[in-house]
């Protein structure tokens, strides 16, 4: 008979015996190895096995291998979801729901504290976090332009989060901003940081980044902050632009002599107009031989015509 003693070894050897009784001798007792038991429940107990017994894991599952589902895959509440729908996380758990289509967000990380809305430019990249560094944005500083995009949501200081540069920023509170906007109003960045819709005056940079499409406290704006700040008016033929006391460019059809809508055909011009260029072109001015013919021509006293020697002459 074998000797019986204590098993010191920690880990059983696969060639280690093992005594059991067998069914089919009339359970006699039989010897048999640790690795011919290792392969009898290795080809009898599989994963459905398992799951009948418990399907529940507190733990998390790694497979090294690919996976394969026949079937449907359940959210958190044992749902299937809908045709369309993607398995979204929540930051806890998930659940099916509808992907958000052309959003596009950055991650960044805030190197002041913001709220929800605030335009912000690049003013750094930390190497560590290998994120672009972003702060307020503002029209009347040269430095903190142009912006990148929205923060969508409040973040403090050294927060990592992210930014939107295009899509729908919902549940913003609009109802602070003055004047209010209305639907339809395009919202720009504004001097000291924040938005606004009035078009920004003076030396300021002009950015618009977003049109609101709900006001209120439940706001939203449909982001289009393309990092680009100040554009001119379109031009069309004929016409001129100029610049207001304000900064601003206007568009006139009209040859303005100065603020005051002194016109080209006006009776009387007040004032004096200085042209400080290397290079005008007249070539409307009608061609005469002299003062006779340019008054034959029905030139009036003080109409300006030239020579065919391109001399310039003044009917008088």
């Amino acid at each position: 008979m074998a000797k019986i003693d204590s098993y010191s070894t920690a880990t059983p050897a696969l060639a280690d015996l093992l005594l059991g009784t067998d069914s089919d001798s009339a359970n006699a007792t039989k010897n048999f190895t640790v690795e011919s038991l290792k392969d009898f429940i290795q080809g009898n107990i599989g994963l459905q096995n398992v799951l009948d017994t418990d399907n529940i894991s507190t733990g998390p599952m790694i497979l090294d291998g690919s996976l394969r589902i026949n079937s449907g895959l359940l959210d958190a509440t044992g749902g299937l979801g809908t045709n369309g729908q993607a398995l979204l996380s929540t930051g806890t758990t998930v659940s099916w729901g509808e992907p958000e289509v052309g959003k596009l967000l950055l991650p960044v990380r805030y190197a002041e504290a913001v709220v929800k809305g605030d335009p912000l430019y690049i003013s750094g990249f930390n190497v560590g976090q290998n994120r672009l560094e972003v702060s307020k944005a503002a029209s009347d500083d040269p430095n903190k332009m142009p912006a990148i995009g929205l923060a969508d949501a409040a973040y403090a200081m050294n927060d990592n989060g992210t930014a939107i540069s295009i899509g729908s920023l919902a549940d913003i509170d609009l109802s602070t901003l003055s004047p209010a906007p209305s639907v339809g109003d395009v919202l720009y960045i504004k001097a000291g940081g924040g938005l606004t819709k009035t078009t920004p005056t003076g030396t300021e940079l002009i950015q618009n980044v977003g049109i609101v499409s709900r006001t209120g406290v439940t706001g939203a704006i449909e982001v289009t902050a393309i990092g680009r700040s100040n554009a001119l008016p379109n031009f069309t033929p004929e016409g001129i632009s100029y610049g207001l006391s304000t900064g601003v460019p206007a568009f006139s059809s009209l040859l303005r002599y100065n603020e005051v809508n002194n016109t080209q055909g006006a009776t009387t011009f007040v004032g004096r107009t200085t042209l400080a260029t290397q290079l005008l072109k007249l070539p409307g001015i009608p061609t005469h031989a002299d003062n006779a013919a340019a008054l034959a021509a029905d030139l009036v006293v003080d109409d300006v015509y030239k020579t065919a020697t391109g001399e310039l002459r003044i009917v008088v």
